[in-house]
């Protein structure tokens, strides 16, 4: 099954492969994968920490 998802870059589409079996019959999500620390901050967030300690850790090159 090939399927396209959308580029992060705004280009062209993604050609991906998805495997052929699908035992529960929904239908099939395609999405493409996070970039590297696309979701860092929001994560951090949703685990409580405020938005001076992530500016903090950033500073500190503990995340990106």
């Amino acid at each position: 099954m090939i399927f396209e998802v959308e580029a992060v870059d705004g280009g062209a589409p993604i050609r991906l492969v998805h495997g052929p079996i699908q035992f529960n019959h929904a239908p099939l999500q395609t999405t493409r994968g996070p970039q590297p620390s696309e979701h860092t901050e929001s994560i951090l967030m949703e685990m409580g920490l405020e938005w001076d300690r992530i500016e903090e850790l950033k500073a500190l090159g503990a995340i990106a």
